[in-house]
């Protein structure tokens, strides 16, 4: 592939004095924007190759390493993939999302950790739950890979966790694993009624024992009504839950994953053109055209 022509670090170079200037931000953001902002410039020092024909040098310069930087995932990402590799198994394999309604988006920001946390548990309780029971013909513990994503492709928070899970379960009094027939892990609308109703119990156990916190992006859940409005809502509307069979190998399934283990909001790759207090970007892996935003409200940096 070729070296991309525009960074994240060139946008950031353009509107982030102005950016900061105007918003209130935690210290490790402008720590992790600095350290962008730094990459693959003389800032971090470099080294030199020369061409042992014409004797022309070229200053390679060193890269910052910080997690938030599209420019350095590549080698975190091959590494990981090929830690992961040693545990594929032969079996089919299964890709399940599991996606938080927007109703829940300023909620979960008051409470991150905890919230977040409830995603992956609610998840995973779920599908274990799913597997014991015999209706689905398994009866045993599943494993399973999970990886939080927060944004969408247009940069907007989605909060939602990708599972990749063998396809099969571990019985462990008869010391065998059992392999799962069909396209489908566990049917749709019964994953979903079920992550929903147990979510909205975690959110209703957390609030009794006065765990959450309504900061002034939730402050009008503290009141009573508003929390009941809320439920309602939640246990109303469509939950998201989307498995499918992964159609290509595990090691296939595992490389698409991957992308998601080391992606950042967004690569540098989809950078199109910085004019007129705008950055255009593409789609991801989509013939839509491409997206115009100014960088307000668009910072997505993790601890």
């Amino acid at each position: 592939m070729s070296k991309a022509k525009l960074r994240v670090a060139d946008v950031l170079r353009c509107y982030w004095h102005e950016f900061n200037s105007t918003h209130r931000l935690p210290p490790f953001v402008a720590h992790t924007v600095s350290e962008l902002l730094k990459c693959r410039t003389a800032a971090l020092g470099g080294h030199i190759y020369k061409c042992d024909q014409c004797g022309s040098e070229i200053p390679v310069y060193n890269s910052c390493q910080n997690r938030n930087c599209p420019t350095c995932q590549n080698t975190g990402k091959e590494k990981w993939l090929q830690r992961r590799l040693r545990d594929v198994l032969p079996v089919p394999y299964y890709h399940v999302v599991f996606t938080l309604p927007h109703e829940l988006n300023n909620l979960v920001n008051g409470n991150r950790c905890l919230l977040l946390n409830e995603l992956f548990q609610s998840g995973s309780w779920v599908l274990q739950r799913f597997a014991h029971d015999q209706q689905w013909r398994l009866e045993g513990e599943l494993g399973m890979l999970a990886i939080l994503h927060t944004w969408n492709q247009q940069l907007f928070q989605h909060f939602h966790v990708h599972y990749l899970i063998p396809g099969g379960a571990w019985r462990e009094n008869t010391k065998e694993f059992v392999v799962c027939k069909g396209n489908w892990l566990f049917k749709k609308a019964s994953l979903a009624d079920a992550f929903r109703n147990r979510f909205i119990k975690r959110l209703q156990k957390l609030r009794s024992n006065g765990q959450l916190s309504y900061s002034s992006c939730c402050y009008e859940l503290e009141d009573e009504q508003n929390w009941n409005d809320l439920i309602e809502k939640l246990q109303s509307i469509k939950w998201v839950v989307y498995p499918k069979r992964v159609p290509a190998t595990p090691e296939k399934a595992l490389e698409y994953l991957a992308r998601y283990s080391h992606r950042v909001a967004i690569s540098d790759y989809r950078i199109q053109k910085i004019e007129n207090d705008h950055a255009t970007f593409s789609e991801m892996c989509s013939p839509i055209p491409p997206c115009s935003v100014s960088l307000a409200n668009k910072l997505q940096i993790k601890r």
